[in-house]
């Protein structure tokens, strides 16, 4: 019983044993064709690397000059607002040489009133002595006469004499 059994399990062996093989050469073929296809795809893929890496370094340049663009925009955009802060500061003087400007012709507009006032009386005052000096001269006839010495030096009507 044995040799029987041992015969049948050496048979068993070599059925299993062959099968073994046969599986091996399958999943070696297949694996050779899995190779065969990763080997072909090899050169897409590092095409497609290399774009890639030509897409990032596209992306590095354009990232450099945006930056340079930002600092050129920061920069002028300081020099700006320094105008700005300029203009700022200049209008506000302005605005007080302005309201310095308004209180100096309010004061001489208020002044210039007073003078037109005392103008207009002294032209009242001159017109009345205007007519006065004429009624005088209407109703006296020595003052037309004597008109002529009046005001001058060393004369009875020497006026700077009599004020002193």
């Amino acid at each position: 019983m044995p040799k029987r059994k041992l015969a049948k399990c050496s048979k068993d062996w070599k059925v299993r044993e062959n099968k073994l093989k046969e599986l091996e050469l399958e999943v070696s073929g297949e694996l050779a064709k899995e190779l065969g296809n990763l080997r072909d795809q090899l050169p897409k893929c590092d095409e497609a690397i290399e774009a890639a890496r030509g897409l990032v370094e596209g992306v590095r340049l354009k990232l450099e000059e945006c930056q340079q663009n930002k600092e050129t925009v920061q920069s002028e955009l300081e020099k700006q607002r320094d105008l700005i802060k300029q203009c700022s500061i200049e209008i506000e003087n302005f605005v007080k040489e302005q309201k310095s400007a308004e209180k100096v012709i309010s004061t001489s507009g208020i002044k210039l009133k007073e003078l037109h006032h005392k103008l207009t009386k002294l032209n009242k005052e001159a017109a009345e002595a205007k007519e006065q000096v004429e009624y005088y001269l209407n109703n006296y006839e020595w003052i037309a006469s004597e008109r002529q010495y009046f005001g001058k030096k060393d004369t009875a009507y020497d006026f700077d004499k009599t004020r002193s």
